[in-house]
């Protein structure tokens, strides 16, 4: 697999131990009917079965198996194939399962910020493009938008699909115009796989173990690592965490306490208030405020000359 990225950072796609044995063979959401797999390189499969199980899969003739580990999860790799399809491609092992309309060709990753997520529907040309986007050979799979502290073993949603003007729409933009430029060229089958986040920071795409090799970064993955529960729960156990700050003395906004002159009094005498030049940035002006989040009361005075009266029209 490929990626190309629409920002000056890298993606790294994470797989993680398998969940807990299961009693028939299963697939991974990325391995489905109506997939790409990549062309002229030896193909990995994998998925999860019985512990102990062997799972044997058939492609354009050619034969793999593998066993399932202790954990049950396989792992096995078919010869590399030329361009083409569609082909079916059989996984057995207790149970079958037939995959359909699988192409060959090629595969790309791509990732980003908001610039790579802004769908084809809302661009410059886009209801123009969707209409147009009847391409059968072009397949898409959109990774949903879900945070963890730690790898997981499937993606929480996503499916792959023919490229039409219905499963486009929403689609990377920047990704479906590269995708279809490509296949135009080339004349092959193409996968895009659009993994990508409004918004999110480098360091969130790149694994612990590469980010532990930079200082700057120990001290906050050490302390992800050490938390428990899946993001979900830890942002229900925050918002009641956020709650509470907000009910008790120091999560109100101290210039309007009851019981005091609140500071937004235009007698209020503030000679012991800090100056601040402006414009200007706030936080290198005051170590107080280099770090703070919260409210900040600003007073400046005016001098607002008097206007002329204004003469009745005639």
């Amino acid at each position: 697999m490929r990626f190309f990225s629409c920002l000056c950072f890298s993606t790294t796609l994470l797989l993680a131990a398998s969940p807990a044995a299961w009693a028939t063979v299963r697939l991974p959401r990325l391995v489905n009917s109506h997939m790409v797999l990549q062309r002229r390189v030896p193909l990995p499969l994998w998925g999860w079965a019985a512990p102990g199980e062997t799972v044997r899969v058939t492609f354009r003739g050619a034969t793999a198996q593998a066993t399932a580990g202790p954990d049950g999860r396989w792992q096995l790799k078919l010869p590399a194939q030329a361009a083409g399809g569609p082909f079916e491609l059989e996984v057995r092992g207790q149970n079958v399962i037939r995959l359909t309309d699988v192409l060959v060709g090629d595969v790309w990753l791509a990732s980003g910020q908001s610039n790579m997520e802004w769908p084809l529907r809302e661009t410059t040309g886009g209801p123009a493009a969707v209409t147009a986007a009847n391409h059968p050979t072009i397949r898409l799979f959109t990774v949903p938008n879900r945070a963890e502290s730690r790898p997981q073993p499937e993606l929480a949603g996503g499916e792959w699909q023919v490229c039409t003007p219905q499963s486009v729409a929403t689609f990377s933009a920047v990704a479906y115009h590269f995708g279809r430029d490509l296949q135009q060229r080339y004349q092959v089958p193409v996968g895009l796989i659009a993994a990508e986040w409004g918004g999110t920071a480098a360091e969130a795409w790149t694994s612990a173990e590469a980010l532990l090799k930079l200082p700057d970064f120990r001290g906050p993955v050490a302390a992800l690592q050490g938390q428990t529960g899946s993001f979900v729960e830890q942002d229900a156990a925050y918002a009641i965490r956020l709650r509470a700050w907000q009910q008790s003395p120091a999560g109100q906004d101290q210039g309007l306490l009851p019981g005091q002159p609140t500071w937004a009094d235009p007698t209020l005498t503030t000679t012991t208030w800090k100056s601040m030049q402006l414009p200007g940035i706030w936080e290198g002006q005051s170590p107080e405020l280099r770090d703070f989040d919260g409210i900040v009361w600003l007073r400046r005075e005016l001098t607002l000359p008097l206007l002329p009266p204004i003469s009745p029209l005639p």
